[in-house]
């Protein structure tokens, strides 16, 4: 059995959703952020689409979260739900290696 600790965390845009990388389990895990207690309650595991997350982004707009997949050797995309804070698949991997960070930058 693999361990499972966590890399990354990433606040979704408008602070009602968490988001922690889980390598071993290969997933991230979704939590709701209560704000007006700082509660955290799990929503659920996504898979990550690769193995051993480590980092994590969510982008300005909030509508879509990356995940380096390190010795998967890819990034992948996912939307994210803004009413119940899932994440889904948004296209393949993107295949790169060894990925450990991952940025949205915005381009004039």
């Amino acid at each position: 059995i693999k361990d499972n600790h966590s890399a990354d965390i990433a606040l979704g845009a408008d602070g009602r959703f968490v988001y922690v990388s889980n390598r071993g389990h290969d997933s991230i895990a979704g939590l709701a952020l209560d704000a007006r207690t700082g509660r955290m309650t799990l929503l659920g595991h996504t898979p990550c689409g690769g193995a051993t997350p480590r980092g994590l982004t969510t982008d300005p707009s909030g509508r879509f979260l990356a995940a380096a997949n390190q010795n998967g050797d890819n990034v992948s995309f996912f939307v994210i739900d803004a009413a119940s804070g899932d994440l889904k698949a948004a296209r393949h991997p993107l295949p790169i290696g060894t990925p450990m960070c991952v940025a949205f930058a915005r381009w004039r």
